[in-house]
């Protein structure tokens, strides 16, 4: 039998040894390896990122304004930042400002581009 001495001696040890393989256990969670995530295609982007391919058009004057937001809103709805029910309200609003545009009426065209972007938290 063992004497009283041993025994506090026995219980450290079976204690250090539980934890030592509980931390093993633990670790070796750790080692695992994930395979890397798939690359996106060329010229696409991960969901909710805007692809490196996006352009603004170019040019001046009010025409050329209504294009970059029109632009703007197309890739915000395709990746997501904008559900279709607003983007369809935005692009709506958008348009109003294509026929004074047209008949050379920049100021009131800019004006309507500028309330459309504030009303949707673009600027």
């Amino acid at each position: 039998m063992a004497s009283p001495q041993e025994q506090p001696q026995r219980s450290t040890a079976v204690v250090a040894l539980v934890m030592a393989l509980n931390m093993a256990l633990v670790l070796g969670g750790c080692t695992q390896t994930a395979s890397a995530p798939p690359t996106p295609p060329a010229g696409s982007a991960p969901p909710g990122v805007t692809p490196s391919s996006f352009k603004l058009p170019d040019g001046t004057g009010c025409a050329a304004e209504i294009d970059r937001f029109r632009a703007v809103l197309d890739n915000d709805v395709s990746v997501g930042h904008l559900t279709r029910a607003v983007y369809q309200r935005a692009a709506s609003d958008l348009k109003q400002a294509e026929a004074p545009c047209a008949a050379g009426r920049e100021v009131q065209a800019r004006s309507i581009v500028s309330t459309t972007k504030r009303n949707y938290g673009y600027t």
